[in-house]
């Protein structure tokens, strides 16, 4: 269980909140549980609770945010942010030789960028690096825009000044991983 999820009483909560807050036009119940991969029955534990202190409303069929709830803004900050690139880093360097691991966009609080994640490298294992991507999706309650690319197509679009590879580069991003090969290549174009 993950620091908030020890916090707040149950990971499961905080999955229904991080969707919640992700989703403020609201979202209906079925696509709630298939998001946040909970059992139906948990799902309607947590929002009941979470209805009852007023954090969350039903709208017709769908589950909506209560914007008028007093501490929305304090949770926001806290629930939106994404504390876990430790874990994040170890679980995708394990389906490949990881030479560039990029967060940007909504990982980072840019919901304008175009990618959340970029992974580059060797031997990747894109099935794995995919299902452990979801597992994040589900834990954070909301999408992750990501590309995998390997090591040759990404250098190629990198000389070639691949719009999408520089606006990912050039603008907000953190690196988790880059290793001194790729750092020398990135560094002298």
């Amino acid at each position: 269980m993950d620091i908030l999820g020890k916090l707040f009483g149950s990971p499961a909560r905080i999955k229904v909140m991080r969707l919640l807050l992700a989703s403020p036009a609201g979202i209906n119940a079925l696509e709630f549980t298939k998001i946040t991969k909970l059992s139906p029955k948990n799902f309607k534990k947590e929002l009941t609770l979470l209805q009852n202190i007023g954090f969350a409303k039903t709208n017709k069929k769908n589950i909506v945010l209560n914007l008028d709830f007093p501490y929305l803004t304090p949770l926001r900050d806290l629930l939106v942010a994404f504390p876990q690139k430790n874990d994040l880093c170890k679980k995708i360097c394990k389906f490949g030789k990881i030479k560039l691991l990029v967060i940007a966009g909504n990982l980072l609080g840019m919901p304008e960028k175009r990618v959340d994640l970029l992974v580059v490298g060797d031997k990747l294992q894109k099935k794995s690096l995919e299902k452990t991507i979801a597992g994040f999706e589900a834990e954070l309650g909301r999408s992750i825009d990501f590309a995998i690319l390997d090591t040759p197509e990404f250098l190629y679009r990198f000389s070639m000044y691949d719009k999408f590879i520089r606006d990912i580069l050039e603008f907000g991003h953190e690196k988790l991983v880059c290793t001194p090969e790729l750092s020398t290549k990135l560094v002298s174009a």
